[in-house]
């Protein structure tokens, strides 16, 4: 399986842009009630999809009430 494989795979991961071609890396949106460090960061954007992955490792249940209708299962990895 490829990194981007992983990713996108990912139960934390909504969906991915890989913005390298414009010079703008890569970026996975997190899932409704997950964030990275900061309560309202759902976002992951790094240079290179391995980094992406490495800190999906990261990613946590978020408390800024942006997941309001469901549980969403998820298990960092």
């Amino acid at each position: 399986m490829t990194t981007i494989e992983r990713i996108k795979s990912h139960p934390a991961v909504q969906e991915i842009s890989d913005e390298r071609g414009s010079g703008d890396g890569f970026w996975a949106y997190l899932k409704p009630g997950l964030h990275l460090d900061n309560p309202g960061e759902h976002s992951i954007h790094e240079d290179t999809p391995s980094k992406v992955l490495t800190k999906l490792r990261s990613v946590k249940p978020c408390p800024c009430g942006c997941q309001s209708e469901a549980d969403i299962p998820w298990e960092a990895r």
